[in-house]
């Protein structure tokens, strides 16, 4: 299959292979393929062709359109769902205690000068992160 995508005019590859089938052959042929984009597209054209159907749209809008596919498919994503929502789960929080136990409320103490001491408070590391201040004098608020 490698060798007639990589011989055809193709200059787009759109892989339409369920998770993680499609991921680990776009990174083990995407030098192979001999394309200028290729572009994993899972379901997708199951669903534009008619043959699944999407969510509800509050489902979608309520980032529940993995529960609908566990409902509609159980035999065939239980499995993906659990192991990927688990361990998706697991890093989230582990980042969050990590996020809190380095940053709540880490206080500073400085001198200003001879006869006054200041406090500074790191605050608002999402934002900064978000945004990617590297100059922590941005993250930090004078408190007087």
């Amino acid at each position: 299959m490698v060798a007639a995508i990589a011989a055809s005019p193709a200059d787009c590859l759109f892989v339409a292979m369920s998770s993680p089938a499609k991921e680990r052959f776009t990174e083990q042929y995407k030098e192979e393929l001999g394309v200028s984009f290729l572009m994993g597209v899972g379901g997708s054209i199951d669903v534009m062709a008619g043959t699944t159907r999407r969510a509800p749209e509050w489902m979608q809008q309520a980032g529940l359109e993995w529960l609908y596919r566990v409902i509609q498919e159980p035999g065939r994503m239980w499995k993906r769902y659990l192991t990927t929502n688990s361990k998706f789960a697991w890093l989230l929080c582990k980042e969050k205690f990590l996020q809190r136990s380095c940053v709540s409320s880490t206080e500073v103490h400085t001198n200003s000068n001879a006869n006054q001491s200041s406090k500074i408070v790191v605050q608002d590391l999402d934002s900064a992160l978000a945004s990617k201040q590297t100059d922590a004098s941005s993250d930090v608020r004078k408190v007087e």
